[in-house]
């Protein structure tokens, strides 16, 4: 046993420190749509990391994707020791519930990796042991920014060299990603401020009690939980298959435009996933179900599965659901359908980037097929392997349009044959793409993208479907 195996055989200082929650929030925030293939089976969750950092990730992917009533999640820890896992687990109230530590998996399972290495993390902790442990994965790791000396960019490069796709996440208080955390500390608030207007309304007293009180006095144990429905609302939308924009790009008819948010289905689904939420949020904080609720105790009655309650309890998921669109709205967004498109070769640039010419045509069809679609919001996604692909999904990236990448064939990056342009192109295109796969996406998708020389690029439906009638 090695030192650093000696090191996380005895989890002690389980207990996260406010950096590491922190960053827990913006990397979940930033991989909603991997922990939804988490969620689904498709991918495998690990994390890496001391016993804190880990804690705090735990928690909060427990939160977003927890099983509180079915099977717990599989979790690879790599480089613990299986018992310091199992230790791990069952030292922190509900993380042995919501998960079950793998003694192994296979390579040929994708996973995605969450590298807890703290603020300014070496680079040794961000490439080494990543690399080192993940050899023969397919994997997206979500990081933390590397010490100053260390660029993102040469992480990344050397990351994909071994062919493995990392995706740096900051939670300093600049940039984009804090703008991102203050947005979800924006809806918090207003989620908030919801529960104070219908106690209000149930002519309960302000200030009355703890919970009673305005943002700015509320205490920290309030705030954290009306912060982990915020989290949950990209889940939600994720989850019923909409993205969120500011309403700008949005547009304003939005009773015309958006979908229906109150379908009765979408709202039943949403509020199991909402009950669930909440019955993960009380499991971690080490409650428990019991005929009568009792605070003091932390025994709840309502800690059972969603089908299971009865129709008043039922109605507070609903009532949670159906208020998403309003605090969204007083946040400054809308929400959409969002649809893949798949991009399809051959592309006339095949693997250098585009010319002049070609940029504006990519760009001018590309928004005559969001105008055509409206108010369905194009996602193009590109398979990492597909070089003209990429270059072209760089360009659409950069002008504002949702982009993904599949990591099928993430193994041609690595070796001295590849191409080290098509490389760089990838280090620039990965920070932009809401969606990071390294599993390959669906046999067949609605719609497809492929270039034409005197249109450009073409979105239609997928030649199957339409051979199929659907």
């Amino acid at each position: 046993m090695d030192a650093s195996t000696q090191r996380l055989a005895n989890p002690i200082g389980t207990q996260p420190d406010a950096a590491a929650i922190t960053w827990a929030r913006a990397a979940c925030h930033r991989a909603v749509p991997s922990l939804l293939e988490v969620a689904r089976d498709r991918l495998t969750l690990a994390v890496m990391g001391g016993p804190g950092p880990v804690v705090a990730l735990l928690a909060q992917v427990g939160r977003l994707i927890g099983r509180p009533f079915g099977a717990p999640l599989p979790l690879c820890l790599p480089g613990w020791d299986p018992g310091a896992a199992s230790a791990l687990l069952r030292a922190s109230p509900g993380l042995g519930t919501l998960f079950q530590p793998l003694p192994d998996t296979s390579p040929s399972r994708p996973l995605l990796v969450f590298n807890a290495a703290g603020p300014e993390a070496p680079a040794d902790a961000l490439i080494d042991e990543p690399v080192e442990r993940l050899a023969g994965y397919r994997a997206v790791i979500v990081h933390p920014p590397p010490a100053p000396g260390t660029t993102p960019e040469a992480v990344a490069m050397t990351l994909l060299e071994a062919g493995l796709i990392g995706l740096p996440v900051s939670s300093a208080m600049r940039g984009e990603h804090s703008d991102a955390l203050t947005l979800l500390d924006r809806l918090a608030a207003t989620i908030h401020g919801f529960y104070l207007e219908n106690a209000w309304t149930r002519g309960e007293i302000l200030g009355s009690t703890p919970a009673l009180r305005p943002w700015e006095r509320l205490p920290e144990t309030y705030r954290a939980s009306n912060r982990a429905q915020a989290d949950h609302l990209f889940l939600k939308l994720e989850a019923a298959g909409l993205i969120a924009l500011p309403e700008a790009r949005a547009g304003d008819d939005d009773a015309v435009a958006a979908p229906a948010w109150g379908q009765p289905a979408r709202v039943e689904r949403l509020a199991a996933l909402e009950h669930d939420r909440w019955s993960g949020d009380r499991l971690l904080d080490g409650w428990t179900h019991g005929p009568t609720r009792d605070n003091d105790r932390k025994v709840h009655p309502d800690l059972l599965p969603y089908e299971t309650l009865g129709e008043d309890v039922k109605e507070k998921d609903r009532v949670a659901v159906l208020t998403v669109p309003l605090i969204l709205r007083l946040a400054g967004l809308a929400y959409r359908p969002v649809q893949p498109v798949r991009l399809r070769g051959p592309w006339p640039w095949d693997g250098a980037a585009p010319g002049l010419m070609h940029r504006r045509r990519l760009l001018r069809s590309a928004a005559a097929a969001a105008n055509e679609r409206a108010p369905m919001t194009l996602e193009y996604v590109a398979a990492i392997d597909d070089p003209g692909a990429c270059a072209a999904t760089l360009i659409l990236a950069r002008a504002g349009a949702p982009v993904a990448l599949e990591g099928v064939g993430l193994d041609t990056l690595s070796g001295s044959e590849s191409d080290p342009d098509h490389r760089r192109r990838l280090v620039a295109l990965i920070p932009h793409c809401r969606h990071l796969s390294p599993a390959a996406g669906p046999e067949t998708t609605a719609l497809v993208a492929t270039w034409h020389p005197r249109s450009g690029l073409t979105v239609d439906r997928a030649p199957a479907l339409v051979e199929g009638g659907s």
